[in-house]
């Protein structure tokens, strides 16, 4: 007889025995009936079941997924005995638990049904990046390192550099190759006449899933929130790659393919937490590719928006809402029409928030200028502290700027926009570094999406990745040079009760040359000798 190994899966066809020995089979199917029932009663107890009388678990639950997890049993209870399938934790897990997740690829389904998605809950905290089984240090949190991916991909087929020319903006015109370049003339006559440019490799995406990646049959929307009676900022996702979403279907199927958040008009806004992510390479053939908030307040921290493609509002779209992006990078986002990086549509009372994040290179059909970094009507929106190409100045907000923020490699040596190889972190010179608002305070260990601490120096970059560089003593306002500009900010700091709250540490750090706890004479000495030399 065979025994019933819990932790020891067999590949079992329901229905009459496939082997000579009929009993033997019938056995090992009864066991995966055994082993299942018990794995789930276990997950039920881990995100918040009893046993018998007792009362629902009250304290935070920590519970471990790793796809490459070896078992024997699965009980997510470490990291060995990880459970492997996110989705099957998510959807149990009630209010008091923590997912970890180690790094890997994660799907909202194991078959292709193309309307599953992975729903955040109130309560539940989805935390990426984690070495996980096998690891010198499994706890070891590192997303640049162990990167955990929410995959739209369901067959597992995309390719990230499609070999069809008419994904990619190529030199010369279109119509002289393929089915799919034809198919894009007929919709935009310039790919044809002009040149095969962004604009027409983007609407290959949205039109030639086969062609442009294989996404015929990927999810519509990889991560939602949708809940309306509400769902507060205790439901998070932290530390997580969103891509290969492909909105394509009839509405509403054809948006939202990256995050979704909807929310309703109840007085308990649905306003998730969502960090230290990157939304990427998700394509919608109407609006909202990367992020998409209707009647929400969802807050964006630490987040990079790259490289989705929709007709309009492909980075970012909101309606009737009041998001906040903070730290945020918003760029390489395509539009067909209007606004390639964030469209929002706000109403009275509604509030779009826009802080110390950089907006740029993200086009539409009339270019690279402001109106395709971000539109913004009618409502209200506080925008300080951004860097946003062609900005005009019309948004009015504290400190905003276009210059150039010099990222790194923002198309990567591929040479496509939205693929892994990206790189958006600011290079030497950048003026986005060390020029965020001075008050913002980062916690200790605080690291950026590269694994590299938030904070160097004395104030943050602006965006979502920190350079290496130091803020020079004296340059309060970090241009690289020591000018009356910053004696004026000096003085401001002399006078305590004048400093802004926040802003205290900022002060000390810069202006403290001899590091006495105080901002005295002696430094407005080392000050004088810094602008005008000794």
């Amino acid at each position: 007889m065979v025994p019933c190994r819990l932790g020891h899966a067999y590949n079992v066809s329901w229905g009459p025995p496939q082997t000579a020995n009929g009993s033997e089979t019938l056995l090992r199917e009864r066991c995966v009936v055994i082993r299942d029932s018990i794995n789930k009663f276990v997950l039920w107890l881990l995100v918040g079941g009893f046993v018998s009388a007792a009362p629902p678990l009250r304290a935070q639950t920590v519970v471990f997924v790793d796809g490459d997890a070896t078992g024997p049993t699965h009980d997510g209870t470490s990291w060995c005995t990880a459970f492997t399938d996110l989705q099957d934790v998510l959807t149990a897990a009630t209010a008091g638990t923590e997912i970890r997740v180690a790094d890997g690829t994660y799907k909202p389904t194991t078959g292709v049904i193309r309307t599953r998605t992975f729903k955040l809950k109130t309560g539940v905290a989805v935390l990426g990046g984690f070495a996980g089984c096998g690891a010198v240090d499994p706890d070891l949190r590192d997303l640049s390192i162990y990167e955990s991916v929410l995959s739209g991909d369901l067959n597992g087929d995309d390719v990230e550099v499609p070999e069809s020319t008419c994904c990619r903006e190529h030199p010369g015109t279109g119509c002289e190759q393929n089915s799919c370049e034809q198919a894009v003339c007929t919709e935009r006559a310039p790919c044809c006449t002009d040149q095969w440019d962004r604009l027409c490799a983007a609407l290959a995406a949205i039109q030639c899933c086969g062609e442009c990646g294989s996404r015929c049959e990927n999810a519509y929307h990889v991560v939602s929130v949708v809940n309306v009676e509400g769902a507060d900022e205790t439901a998070v996702l932290d530390g997580f790659t969103i891509t290969g979403g492909f909105a394509n279907g009839n509405n509403p199927s054809d948006r939202w393919a990256g995050i979704f958040v909807s929310g309703s008009f109840s007085p308990d806004p649905t306003r998730p937490t969502i960090s230290n992510c990157r939304i990427r390479g998700n394509v919608a053939s109407s609006k909202g590719a990367g992020v998409a908030n209707e009647i929400s307040e969802a807050t964006y921290t630490n987040c990079a928006i790259d490289g989705n493609v929709a007709t309009f509002g492909s980075g970012v779209y909101n309606f009737r809402s009041s998001p906040s992006y903070v730290n945020c990078t918003v760029a390489g986002n395509t539009a067909q029409t209007n606004a390639g990086g964030m469209w929002s549509v706000v109403f009275e009372g509604n509030v779009v928030t826009i802080f110390n994040t950089i907006l740029w290179n993200n086009a539409d059909g009339g270019g690279l200028d402001q109106s395709a970094q971000m539109t913004i009507a009618p409502g209200s929106f506080f925008v300080s502290h951004a860097t946003v190409q062609g900005w005009t100045g019309s948004f009015g907000g504290t400190a905003n700027n276009g210059l150039d923020p010099l990222f790194a490699d923002a198309a990567g040596p591929d040479g496509l926009l939205g693929t892994s190889d990206d790189d958006y972190s600011l290079t030497l010179g950048s003026p986005a570094i060390n020029t965020s608002d001075p008050a913002t305070e980062v916690a200790d260990g605080t690291v950026d999406l590269n694994g590299q601490p938030r904070l160097v120096g004395c104030r943050l970059d602006r965006g979502a990745l920190e350079s290496e560089t130091t803020q020079a003593e004296f340059d309060f306002d970090a241009d690289n040079v020591v000018t009356l500009a910053d004696f004026a900010h000096l003085q401001v700091c002399f006078d305590a009760a004048g400093i802004e709250p926040g802003r205290v540490a900022t002060c000390f750090c810069v202006f403290d040359a001899d590091e006495s706890g105080a901002i005295d004479l002696d430094d407005f000495a080392a000050f004088e000798v810094a602008l005008i030399g000794p």
